[in-house]
């Protein structure tokens, strides 16, 4: 590997990390990015830094295992497990972000899930956008809370502190970032104009089509084939409660479950998003 390339993924870094800032995705110190060279080694953003005004010398270099290459005073991000789970489930992807943006973050502090078949570009890009279980940042639940959902999806919200986003590269997990928070900004407006409307099956299965003939690669929850929805979407406890006797998700039926994620996905946003309907009807003042 030469130090070309490597200086230009530190290059690429700060501009992602900056990027994040500007857009409001991060605060502070918040967030962190990683990028995984060709020899497996990861370029990390220092611990404790504000991100909107990073330089090059504020990126750790680790080995694979999250080992210092290189000396110096800088400390590697404390959420560092979480990204090296990221890599060590994903062989395809080579960076990773994670970010705080204000929409999504509210939605899984509402109990709401965006993993709903709403945008018709998000369907055909990376399928839905799955929650996964609280856990406490910057310890070893983090990381654990994320292996199972990454290695199916490459956009997820994570509940109550933000999202993680991998890609081939930089941009590539900036991009998916953008998605999560433009849809949940949309869904927003729609919730507060009066309902979320989910696409219907068939026009679920042409946008899939439409990926298929514009042979768009990545991870799709619609199209991954050891997908199950239920394992890896926060979905409101009304909502998972019906769904124990549904003979897609009875507990007879779980195989036929993992066979049939499309099924399941639009089932579940179907069913999340007429619950959601009857909560905002059903209250005191028509208010979220």
């Amino acid at each position: 590997m030469s130090d070309a390339l490597a200086d230009r993924i530190r290059t690429d870094i700060v501009s992602i990390a900056r990027l994040c800032y500007q857009n409001n995705y991060i605060v502070g110190i918040d967030g962190n990015v990683s990028a995984r060279l060709p020899d497996g080694s990861i370029l990390i953003t220092a611990s404790g830094i504000c991100k909107g005004f990073m330089d090059e010398t504020q990126i750790v270099h680790l080995d694979s295992e999250g080992r210092p290459k290189e000396g110096g005073a800088a400390k590697a991000s404390s959420e560092l497990q979480m990204h090296l789970t990221a890599y060590r489930e994903r062989k395809d992807v080579n960076a990773v972000v994670h970010a705080h943006p204000p929409h999504a973050v509210a939605f899984s502090i509402a109990g709401v899930s965006l993993a709903q078949c709403v945008i018709p570009e998000i369907v055909t890009t990376i399928g839905s956008i799955p929650t996964t279980p609280y856990a406490t940042p910057g310890t070893d639940e983090l990381p654990r809370s994320i292996r199972d959902a990454i290695g199916r999806s490459d956009a997820l919200i994570l509940e109550r502190h933000g999202t993680l986003t991998i890609g081939t590269d930089l941009l590539d997990a900036f991009r998916k970032l953008e998605q999560i928070e433009h849809t949940a900004k949309i869904t927003a407006i729609a919730r507060q104009l009066g309902q979320v409307k989910t696409l219907t099956p068939s026009e679920i299965d042409r946008l899939l089509d439409v990926r298929k003939k514009l042979g768009l690669q990545g991870m799709n929850t619609l199209l991954c084939g050891k997908c199950a929805v239920q394992d890896i979407c926060t979905i409101k406890d009304k909502v998972a409660e019906e769904l124990k006797g549904h003979p897609v998700y009875g507990e007879q039926s779980r195989a036929r479950a993992r066979t049939e994620p499309r099924t399941i996905m639009r089932h579940v946003g179907e069913r999340a998003s007429r619950f959601g309907r009857a909560e905002q009807d059903g209250g005191s003042d028509g208010n979220e």
